[in-house]
C-alpha cells in the first residue's frame, strides 16, 4: 500500500473527482456544442449593440428587422413623441428594462422615459419610427 495515498483526507479526493468531472463536461460542451442545452445564453447571441440615432431634423427612420434578432438600439430625440409601425407582431424592450409584446401594427409612446429601445420580431419585417413632435 502507498502510505502517501492514505494520508490524503477523503474529502480532497471527492473534490478532485468533482473537478475532473466538471472539466470533462466543459471540454465536451465546447467540442460538441449542439449536444448540450443552451443554458439560457441564447439572448447573448441575438443581442445587438449598435445604435441608430435620429440626426438633426430627421423625422422618420426605417429599420430592417431580421427574424429572432434584436434591432439596433433606436435613440429618439429627448421629450419627443414617436410612433413605431410594423407589419407583424413585435417585442419591444426599452433601456430601462421594461419590455412589451405588441400584436398591433402601431405602437405610440413619449420619448421622455422610454426613448431608447430595441425591437425583436419572429418574421422578416421593417419598422418605421416616426417622430411626431420635438
Amino acid at each position: 500500500m502507498n502510505k502517501e495515498h492514505e494520508k490524503v483526507p477523503r474529502w480532497t479526493w471527492k473534490i478532485a473527482w468533482l473537478l475532473l468531472i466538471v472539466g470533462i463536461l466543459v471540454v465536451a460542451s465546447t467540442a460538441f456544442p449542439r449536444s448540450f442545452p443552451s443554458l439560457g445564453a441564447g439572448w447573448f447571441t441575438r443581442a445587438n449593440y449598435e445604435n441608430c440615432h435620429f440626426s438633426s431634423g430627421q423625422t422618420e427612420m426605417t429599420i430592417a428587422l431580421q427574424p429572432d434578432k434584436w434591432s439596433c438600439w433606436v435613440v429618439t430625440p429627448t421629450k419627443s413623441d414617436y410612433r413605431i409601425h410594423t407589419e407583424g407582431p413585435i417585442k419591444i424592450c426599452f433601456a430601462d428594462g421594461y419590455c412589451a409584446n405588441r400584436a398591433d401594427k402601431t405602437f405610440e409612446d413619449v420619448g421622455l422615459r422610454r426613448g431608447i429601445f430595441q425591437i425583436l420580431t419572429q418574421n422578416q419585417d421593417t419598422a418605421t419610427i416616426t417622430i411626431e413632435r420635438k
